[in-house]
């Protein structure tokens, strides 16, 4: 039985979808400008793509990673800093890039992924590697319905 076999049926073997091209969804991208109750302008996007996603249960590990500024540091490129992070974490995890959102302060990259342990370890490297020019943090959630970012996606 093919993928195609298995995903029509209505049974998932994720050995096979996360190593064919349904493992990520069409982006479709919302961008966001809000200000916040202290006036601060915040910027974004969310990919609505995965609003729908049928594979959620699979990564089910939320990680919000959250990049700090400094007042020095507003020649850093956000979009450099995201692609980073996608780039390593897909190196040892399927990892959804769902939604990122920027302050003054801050750079919230929300992420699922499906290898928690290996994702924090890649995480702690990055972190320890003197090459990293910015600091960062981040927390993790099992959320495997998604229901951290479903308003996000209504937005």
């Amino acid at each position: 039985m093919g993928i195609f076999d298995s995903i029509f049926k209505g049974k998932y073997n994720w050995e096979d979808v996360k190593h064919s091209e349904q493992v990520y969804p069409i982006n479709t991208i919302s961008l966001l400008s809000i200000k916040t109750e202290h006036v601060e302008l915040t910027t974004g996007w969310i990919d609505k793509g995965y609003d729908t996603y049928e594979f959620k249960k699979y990564c089910p590990y939320n990680f919000l990673i959250i990049v700090h500024f400094s007042e020095d540091e507003t020649h850093l490129d956000f979009q450099i800093i995201e692609e980073f992070f996608a780039e390593k974490l897909r190196e040892v995890s399927i990892a959804h890039m769902v939604a990122r959102v920027v302050s003054k302060a801050n750079m919230s990259i929300e992420m699922y992924v499906d290898d928690k342990a290996a994702t924090e370890k890649q995480l702690k490297e990055i972190q320890a590697d003197p090459a990293t020019s910015f600091s960062f943090e981040w927390e993790i959630t099992n959320d495997p319905k998604w229901k951290l970012v479903k308003g996000l996606m209504h937005l």
